[in-house]
């Protein structure tokens, strides 16, 4: 429908920005070196990682159905699923 469809859309609808550097962790910690692993395309290799408990700022958590995630996300970040 009409009313859908956006004139004037935000500068980066429809386009890929790539983060390469973080200011929020170091590089060294755990999420840096997930985050390279993921944008170098090595899923295996992340999963690894992730499973080593070689990071303590990242956590693997496997999630079996939908049910299951929303419960998970309502603990996590509860002042999202305020009614």
């Amino acid at each position: 429908p009409d009313e859908f469809i956006v004139h004037k859309p935000h500068p980066l609808t429809d386009n890929i920005t790539l983060l390469t550097k973080s200011y929020r962790f170091s590089s060294d910690s755990g999420i840096a070196r997930l985050g390279k692993e993921v944008n170098r395309g090595y899923e295996d290799r992340a999963l690894l990682l992730l499973e080593s408990n070689d990071v303590d700022d990242a956590v693997f958590e496997n999630i079996a159905n939908n049910a299951e995630l929303e419960s998970f996300l309502e603990k996590k970040i509860p002042t999202y699923f305020k009614e």
